[in-house]
């Protein structure tokens, strides 16, 4: 009828065939669906590079090929395929802060679909920051889980969201972080005993007496629990109430985190430790059988060399002379480590990127993030944000330079 009606009306050709083929696709698709049976899973149809299905690939008829997707549809429904595997697509990354000139990065290890799909779900990652000279977790000096932290000697707490609070207690005994005005933080506890951190979105974290994160829980109830070697604080398995597990096996400078994939096999990525530092991580490809290797180079437990599996070199300079001064209280002059230049070498004899950071010289009265020059000084392990406390007017200044182009940031007292 159709074709009798395009041709009456001498339609160009090849739009009969565009309505031809939207008739066999939509003949194809799997509607109506009363006949199949209730499922609140999602039902998944894998499709090739081409966008074809393997029915469509062998030239399957369109009237068999929605018989096919009825089928897919069905073994979804009937089974439970939660996978516990890591997802190496956006495994890492690395970062430099334009106001304060610490670089960060990070690297996923493990991840688990917790619950049968209820949650809490898991995605364990270690993180670096070249701020800390600390080394809590037994990685490497500035590396760290992502999981939350509360340090009993300086009163800090950092969360696994990514973000750091000083705490501050007061006559009624509550716990509540200073210069954090949102209501999107709720502690309660002590720290002679554990903290119960919850968030606007309902999780809870419970801490132990030492500040290490034991329990991840959600509002109805399903949680995620955190075991550590006896003994030490060394994070040993990550377990949900069903028996789905992260484990953690520490050996001889070498820490392997094991997750497991959707058919229960072990999938393991190698943490490298060598005098104190993270010098290698070794994850697998993507076929689970090859090996990537991502080393790295420190100068004085500062990272400044990064080399990835598919040969890209990222290098980082650090000034810690004169480029970050701090108001001291003793009259000397104080200085952080702060980057300064970062290069990226593609490889393949390509141009090498190269990025200029500037601070305390983008401005004539050299304030910087710190607060310097504002009049108030900042004591050696203070937890005092000095600018929250500077004048109305401070603001400071950096500059970013790739050599194509110079951007200059202008910040007030709140960073904004």
């Amino acid at each position: 009828m159709i074709c009798n009606f395009l041709k009456t009306n001498v339609i160009p050709f090849f739009l009969l065939c565009l309505l031809l083929y939207c008739e066999l696709i939509c003949e194809a698709l799997p509607l109506p669906f009363q006949n199949l049976p209730a499922t609140n899973k999602k039902a998944t149809i894998v499709f090739n590079k081409d966008h074809t299905t393997n029915a469509q690939k062998n030239n399957v008829p369109a009237s068999k090929l929605k018989d096919e997707i009825k089928k897919k549809l069905l073994k979804v429904s009937n089974t439970n395929p939660w996978s516990n595997a890591v997802n190496f697509s956006k495994n890492w990354g690395t970062q430099i802060d334009p106001r304060t000139g610490t670089f960060t990065a990070y690297v996923k290890v493990g991840s688990m679909i917790s619950n049968l799909g209820h949650g809490p779900n898991i995605n364990l990652q270690i993180s670096y920051n070249s701020d800390s000279m600390v080394d809590a977790d037994k990685l490497g000096v500035g590396w760290n889980w992502n999981l939350t932290y509360f340090n009993p000697i300086t009163n800090q707490l950092s969360t696994s969201q990514g973000k750091t609070f000083n705490l501050s207690q007061h006559t009624d005994g509550t716990w509540r972080p200073r210069y954090h005005k949102l209501h999107d933080i709720q502690i309660d506890g002590s720290k002679d005993t554990f903290f119960t951190i919850t968030y606007a979105n309902g999780l809870r974290e419970i801490l132990d007496h030492d500040g290490f994160e034991t329990t991840l829980e959600q509002q109805d109830g399903r949680s995620v629990h955190f075991d550590y070697v006896p003994g030490t604080h060394l994070l040993s398995t990550i377990r949900d109430d069903q028996g789905h597990k992260i484990i953690l096996t520490w050996r001889y400078g070498f820490v392997t985190v094991t997750s497991f994939d959707a058919n229960g096999k072990p999938v393991n990525i190698i943490l490298k430790n060598l005098d104190g530092e993270l010098r290698n991580i070794t994850l697998p490809g993507k076929d689970k059988q090859t090996m990537l290797n991502i080393d790295m180079e420190y100068d004085g437990h500062l990272l400044d060399n990064i080399i990835y599996p598919t040969g890209l070199k990222k290098n980082v300079t650090y000034n810690c002379t004169d480029a970050m001064p701090v108001e001291s209280p003793y009259g000397d002059q104080r200085y952080l480590c702060v980057v300064t230049k970062e290069s990226t070498d593609l490889g393949a004899e390509q141009p090498e990127m190269v990025t200029h950071y500037g601070y305390s010289e983008s401005n004539a009265d050299e304030h910087n993030y710190l607060g310097f020059n504002s009049g108030l000084s900042t004591m050696p392990g203070s937890l005092t944000d000095v600018l929250f406390e500077a004048p109305a007017y401070y603001t400071y200044k950096t500059t970013q330079d790739n050599g194509l182009t110079t951007q200059i940031r202008t910040y007030n007292k709140y960073h904004l």
